[in-house]
């Protein structure tokens, strides 16, 4: 049902399903039980998508550490990361 779909699509596929059939109130609540906001997927912004509910998970690791989780974002280079790990291996 979800394969090769946006999510502004398959969402509206799930909810009008004859074993489903759900109103947006109701699966909205479903999909924000789970972190996922669903303005973001039902305008398939994935890049929303990615960054509310990165910053929710990380509010609830917050909340069960009880400290502050740095928010600043690291870009890493996995392609030279696995080159620097093959040079290594190459010398060894």
């Amino acid at each position: 049902m979800i394969g090769g779909k946006a999510p502004s699509i398959y969402l509206s596929d799930i909810q009008n399903h004859k074993q489903v059939g759900l109103s947006d109130e109701k699966m909205n609540d479903i999909l924000k039980s789970h972190c996922i906001d669903p303005e973001s997927l039902r305008t398939d912004n994935y890049e929303q998508f990615i960054a509310r509910r990165k910053e929710q998970l990380i509010q609830i690791v917050e909340l069960a550490m009880g400290k502050t989780i740095e928010r600043e974002s690291r870009d890493y280079d996995l392609d030279a990361q696995e080159d620097d790990v093959q040079l290594q291996e190459d010398v060894a």
